[in-house]
């Protein structure tokens, strides 16, 4: 495994941890926007 490799994978994680974090926030904000 070479480290070019491991580099894109571990930023292609981050980039899907970060967008799920996204989509959670603005989940939360539409449930709110629903509610009150």
């Amino acid at each position: 495994m070479n480290r070019e490799k491991l580099k894109g994978l571990l930023a292609a994680a981050a980039f899907a941890v970060f967008g799920i974090l996204i989509m959670a926030i603005d989940a939360r904000d539409w449930l709110g926007m629903a509610i009150g």
